[in-house]
């Protein structure tokens, strides 16, 4: 509830006096509040009439309760009249917009008001009317395109049907499809024929390249042969050198690693003199390690 000053209960109390006991009506009481009180110095926000009402109440003040509004039929016995004339013949009733422009009503309002009549069966205009279907085949396209695959041993391509007919390869496609028509070709899809790099006088060219002690990147210079398929094709003929892998630890790295640990070197002295990855050494030195420290 909201919170009056000492002057506005001052005014409420003596202004209810007036009535000497008898019931204040609430229209009165909504027009003094708003004259009087929510000018009073002091009232920042206005009274609402609801907040007044109960402090009265509260108070224990004679105050009537609100007056009801009647309420406004929106349709009167004659829209309901109108409403039942035009409808009265089932087999040609009128549309949902035509009664509602007759009574000047909103179509939403109408709709309600005939649920509440029990009248069923009226149609609205705002429902879009679907066309019919327009075929993109006639019936001599049809015919056109059996023609052309009649003959089983010479089908046509699909582009051809398509041209014949003034209509898209994707259109025709569809429609070969939906009269079970097969064996028609296409030439969008393009069959590679693949050709074979290394005949007889390629690879006798390349073996004697070989012979002559040509390398890898030579041959395919003077050839122009992929250097990956040359690499494989000369492995099949048994013509490519396998490469010899070198032993990093050989005799002498292992003589030079044993007097280094002997001097006393670390891992990574060791790992800068032979110009390796210290993980290399380390794992080398694992081999002679006798004690941590080494």
């Amino acid at each position: 509830m909201a919170k009056y000053t000492d002057d506005q209960n001052t005014a409420i109390a003596e202004w209810v006096d007036s009535f000497n006991g008898e019931e204040i009506p609430y229209d009165v009481a909504e027009t003094w509040m708003n004259d009087v009180l929510n000018v009073m110095e002091g009232v920042e926000t206005p009274f609402a009439m609801r907040s007044f009402a109960t402090k009265l109440r509260f108070s224990n003040y004679n105050i009537g309760r609100k007056t009801q509004v009647a309420t406004v039929k929106a349709f009167s016995p004659e829209d309901e009249a109108v409403i039942s004339e035009m409808t009265s013949d089932p087999d040609n009733l009128p549309y949902l917009e035509e009664i509602a422009e007759k009574l000047d009503k909103k179509p939403q309002q109408v709709r309600g008001k005939l649920v509440s009549m029990r009248i069923s069966g009226i149609l609205k205009r705002d429902k879009v009317v679907q066309e019919p279907t327009v075929k993109l085949f006639s019936e001599e396209d049809e015919v056109t395109i059996f023609g052309m695959t009649e003959d089983e041993d010479n089908m046509p391509f699909i582009e051809e049907i398509a041209d014949a007919l003034g209509k898209t390869v994707k259109q025709v496609r569809g429609k070969i499809a939906s009269l079970r028509i097969k064996g028609v070709l296409t030439r969008d899809k393009k069959e590679t024929i693949k050709v074979k790099v290394y005949t007889d006088e390629v690879i006798a060219n390349v073996t004697q390249f070989v012979k002559d002690g040509l390398g890898l990147d030579a041959i395919v210079e003077k050839t122009g042969l992929n250097k990956i398929g040359l690499r494989s094709q000369l492995g099949k003929l048994g013509l490519l050198k396998k490469k010899v892998k070198i032993k990093f630890w050989d005799e002498a790295r292992i003589a030079s690693l044993e007097a280094l640990m002997a001097e006393g070197k670390t891992k990574e002295e060791i790992a800068l003199v032979f110009e390796t990855n210290i993980l290399v050494v380390a794992k080398k030195l694992k081999e002679y390690v006798v004690t941590e420290e080494v």
